[in-house]
């Protein structure tokens, strides 16, 4: 009985750490920055900044980092990867594979909490494989800024 303290103040510790998915800071920046970027030039020139290829929050193919804003409705506002698949379309009930409603769990998390993560599968990998996705959400009026990031 005496070892089982020891051995548990030494395994704890690490079980709990390997329980927790890593979420990047990256992410978080980077969400603060796209709303610092919104409070300094307007909603407008953010969403602009994200859509267009060129702009500061898009980031083109294999990053593996995505910058997105919904509004609370669903409606997505911005992608900053690929955003013609799906930018002025409501997404409030799509789903990953597993049946996870992701952007509506995107929206509660921020609406409720103003900020936090959010784990789930994408489901637009060829051949429908799942790639799991870590994404961090914050509130910024009544949009939601996101960063999701591919954990391979």
């Amino acid at each position: 009985m005496k070892y089982i303290k020891p051995v548990l103040l030494i395994v704890l510790p690490f079980l709990a750490a390997q329980a927790q998915p890593p979420y990047p800071p990256k992410a978080e920046a980077m969400v603060r920055h796209a709303i610092a970027y919104a409070k300094q030039y307007g909603i407008e020139e953010a969403i602009q900044q994200t859509n267009r290829p060129q702009g500061i929050f898009h980031v083109g193919n294999g990053s593996g980092w995505f910058l997105f804003i919904y509004d609370q409705t669903g409606i997505l506002k911005a992608m900053g990867y690929r955003p013609e698949d799906g930018v002025g379309k409501n997404q409030m009930d799509r789903k990953d594979l597993n049946g996870k409603r992701y952007v509506r769990a995107f929206i509660e998390t921020a609406m409720t909490h103003e900020r936090g993560w959010v784990d789930y599968n994408d489901t637009s990998v060829p051949g429908d494989r799942m790639a799991p996705i870590t994404t961090y959400v914050e509130r910024y009026g009544n949009l939601v800024f996101g960063c999701g990031v591919y954990r391979n």
